[in-house]
């Protein structure tokens, strides 16, 4: 595995925990987040023990269009909790500003991988059925393989 792709996993996971652990201080139930949060890390497991990644074609654009969708809908839904976010009280306004626009970044970004995984990890099952279907259909009617 090159240096590259190590990085990007590691990135993504750490963007991921960071999504989790930002999102516990959310005003709604967190169990849904969690289960979300979970599923998207073995649907990120199973995509790197694929080799599955992105590719650059519609349907993919469309998914993590999708998933830039989702990830806004979760932050805008506690943006009060990036406003009351705690922040030293020795840092100057630019800080907390900063600190708070990052944080919220994070937890945008963080959302992106969250459920862009999840979604590709459907794209391709989803698929592999189309081609079973279409493949259980043709012998069927007696077409063959």
């Amino acid at each position: 595995m090159s240096l590259a792709k190590r990085k990007n996993i590691i990135l993504q996971s750490l963007l991921i925990f960071y999504w989790f652990i930002t999102l516990l201080y959310t005003d709604s139930y967190y169990g849904v987040y969690l289960i979300v949060g979970i599923c998207s890390l073995i649907c990120f497991y199973v995509n790197i023990k694929d080799k599955r990644s992105i590719s650059i074609d519609k349907k993919s654009i469309f998914l993590y269009g999708c998933a830039c969708l989702f990830s806004l809908l979760v932050t805008f839904a506690n943006y009060a909790m990036f406003i009351e976010l705690p922040c030293p009280d020795i840092a100057g306004m630019l800080f907390r500003v900063c600190y708070k626009g990052l944080s919220m970044f994070g937890v945008f970004i963080g959302g992106v991988f969250v459920f862009g995984n999840i979604l590709i990890w459907l794209k391709d099952r989803l698929d592999e059925f189309y081609w079973t279907e279409q493949e259980c259909s043709r012998i069927s009617s007696g077409g063959g393989v």
